[in-house]
Formats: structure tokens, sequence, C-alpha cells
């Protein structure tokens, strides 16, 4: 409904509050609804790792709260009462009448309740990369899958370079498995290799040194290609570096993969580096003081370049081995699925996330 019929309702006493959401306070904020101090958006893809079970709580990057992602698409709505007051919003905004909020109704859709005093900040910084940093996407078509994710945080201004990326970015939302998304969130990234090259001729217009210093460090080989990018938009390799500690419960399967079935370019190819590496992660720790204890690295510059190449190395490996079923490459199986959503997917996300929000190649591509 619009924010006109359900002031009419309210006013005539057909809606209830629930909560603390008056519907006698509706009115529109451009094309949305919004009710008591919360703004509806509808939402298009939703990623098969959301929890659909209940509200999701979306936190900004300082631990403020945006909103919260209510899937409810195919839901029963039940007693008014029984809504928790996302819930209730979001159905105000999806009944198509007044008739609609009773009786036996199902939400036609999923739907983010954007906090009103963040809205103007969400609609800025944080809705074109929600696919990105939190698994939806926002649209009119529903979807619907279930998941173990039970929050998630936003990042602040993710861009989508091309139309190419746009496109992309949505068809993240619709994966079906953790070895899709892996795959479709790679390929975001696999879209910049040759795009970055092309913006830095831009860049360099007539000036034929610059020209001959980027043709000089191009690179066709795509793990070269991946770590270049990593080097080039990744800037906290801590945050790149701590997710990796969540490979401790694959350590055997990480073993086979990345070594067994190891390829050039591993900064971890020889045994004793790849064994302190496993120590650190079993010890829960690839903090920066830790690292710099080891053979791994000594100073801090060290240690970004280690993180980055590593990252772009087990990415590639995890990718290689999803997109290929050939002798020479891990064979995965279906207990694999388990290390890509817990490893390879934060991993991944973590690097993408960096990359896309990155004021380096927001730069580039202006």
């Amino acid at each position: 409904m619009d924010a006109a019929e359900i002031v009419a309702a309210a006013t005539a006493g057909l809606l209830p509050k629930v909560e603390d959401v008056d519907p006698s306070t509706a009115r529109m904020e451009g094309d949305w609804l919004a009710v008591s101090g919360r703004v509806v958006m509808p939402v298009d893809g939703v990623a098969w790792a959301l929890d659909r079970t209940t509200d999701l709580p979306i936190f900004d990057e300082l631990n403020a709260t945006l909103g919260v992602l209510c899937l409810v698409a195919g839901r029963a709505a039940g007693r008014l009462q029984d809504l928790t007051r996302y819930q209730y919003t979001a159905l105000l905004a999806d009944a198509p009448n007044v008739d609609g909020l009773v009786g036996s109704v199902l939400f036609s859709r999923d739907y983010v309740i954007i906090e009103e005093g963040a809205f103007a900040r969400y609609v800025e910084h944080y809705r074109s990369g929600s696919a990105i940093w939190g698994g939806f996407s926002h649209g009119e078509s529903p979807a619907e899958d279930s998941g173990v994710i039970t929050e998630i945080r936003a990042r602040r201004d993710v861009i989508a370079p091309t139309p190419h990326h746009i496109s992309s970015f949505r068809r993240l939302t619709r994966a079906t498995g953790p070895r899709e998304q892996f795959l479709r969130t790679y390929h975001t990234i696999e879209l910049l290799f040759d795009y970055i090259t092309y913006r830095h001729l831009v860049k360099a217009g007539d000036d034929l040194v610059d020209f001959g210093k980027i043709m000089s460090v191009y690179q066709r080989a795509e793990l070269a290609r991946l770590k270049g990018i990593l080097r080039e938009f990744c800037r906290d390799f801590d945050a790149v570096a701590a997710t990796m500690v969540k490979l401790g419960e694959f350590l055997d399967r990480a073993q086979d993969m990345f070594q067994v079935h190891g390829k050039d370019g591993n900064p971890l190819g020889e045994e004793p580096k790849w064994n302190a590496f496993c120590d650190l992660i079993e010890a829960g720790s690839l903090e920066r003081s830790s690292v710099k204890t080891t053979i791994l690295a000594k100073n801090d510059e060290a240690f970004d370049t280690l993180f980055a190449n590593l990252a772009a190395y087990l990415i590639y490996r995890m990718r290689s081995s999803i997109a290929h079923s050939r002798i020479g490459e891990y064979l995965l199986t279906d207990a694999d699925d388990a290390m890509i959503a817990g490893f390879g997917l934060p991993l991944l996300q973590e690097v993408a996330g960096q990359v896309f929000g990155s004021a380096e190649l927001a730069a580039l591509v202006a």
C-alpha cells in the first residue's frame, strides 16, 4: 500500500500499532514507504548463505545500526501483533490493500528496513554495494534461499566500475551454493583485469613514458594479474590475514589443495614457510606482530606483500579447483563445500570488498 492508504486505514481504526510502529505516521520517502522513522526498500536477489529464520541486523563500519534485513518472502504473516516491528513495517508496504493485512497473508518479497536517520547515508554510500557486503540486492523480483549468516556488516562506498559489474554484482545474490557464489564473486574481480590496464592507459594520455611503464608491468598470466589487483587496491592486509585464521579447521584439505596440488606462484611453496603459517593458524593468530616473529615476514612491507600474494594464490587455487575438474587440479568433493563456505568465501569477499571500496579504484575509473 502507499502512505495515503495506510494513513486512511489507521485513521479509520483498521490498522493497529505494533511495538513502536504507528501506521498513522506513514509517508513516502521518494519511491519508498516510511513509517515511524524507518524506510522500507524491496529486495531482489538474496544470497543462499543468509539465515531466513530471523531479522538480520545491518551495521556500518563503526558498529552503528543502519537497519534490518527481513527475509520474509513466501512467509505467512499470521497475527499482526506477532510480527516484529520490522516485519510489520515491511507488511504495510507489501500488502496490496487493507484486506491484505488480515487473514491468510503471505509476504510477496523480501525487504530491507533502513533507519530513517541513516537513510540518506545508506543510499549514498552503501546501497550500490549491498550485493558485495551483504549478499542481497535492491530490486523488485523476490528470491528465497536459506543459509547461516546471522548479521551483516556494511562496507562504505563500494562501486561498480562498469555496467558489466552492475550485472555481475546482481548475479552474486542469485548463487545457489558456495561454489557458485565463489565463482561469481571471483568473476567481479576478473572483470577488472584488462579494464584496469585500459584505465591506466587512458590516464596516461599522450605521456609515452607512462605508457611504457604500464605496458612493462602488464601481465597476461591470470594469477599475476590477480596479485597486481590486490597490491594496487587492497589497503588493509591485517583484515585479509584475519580471514585466513578460518582455515584452521580445514588444514588437512588445505595441505592437499594448496601444497600437494600447488602451482607456481605459491608464496608458501617451501615447506618451512607452510609449516610456520600453519603453526600461526593453529595458535589462532595471524596478527602482524606474530607473523613478524617468523620466517614469513620481518617487517610491515614484507607482511603486506606476503598477504597480498598469498590471498591471490589461495583464491586462485580455489577458483581453479571449482572451475576445472581435471588431472593436475585438486578435485573437489562435497565435503570441500564447508571449506569454500567457511574459509574461501570470507577471504574472497574481504578482498572484493576492499577492491571495489578502494578510493584508488574510484579515482582511476572517474
